[in-house]
């Protein structure tokens, strides 16, 4: 699995509370999907890289948050 799969299977597992969260990106990601602007994340690398930012980002705190 890579980072994003790990990340996103963590915060399935840790806290449903992301759910809402996780709504928000996919609505924004369908916006800029619907507005042709994909073309400037053709090969991924963008998307992914704002993901596992987000995720590493939300597994910091829930790690904060358990101790």
């Amino acid at each position: 699995m890579n980072l994003l799969q790990n990340g996103l299977y963590g915060l399935f597992l840790g806290r449903v509370r992301y759910y809402h969260l996780f709504k928000f990106i996919t609505r924004e990601i369908n916006k800029i999907i619907s507005m042709n602007f994909i073309g400037f994340f053709s090969d991924g690398g963008v998307i992914n890289f704002i993901f596992s930012s987000v995720i590493i980002y939300l597994n910091k705190n829930r790690i904060s948050d358990s101790k």
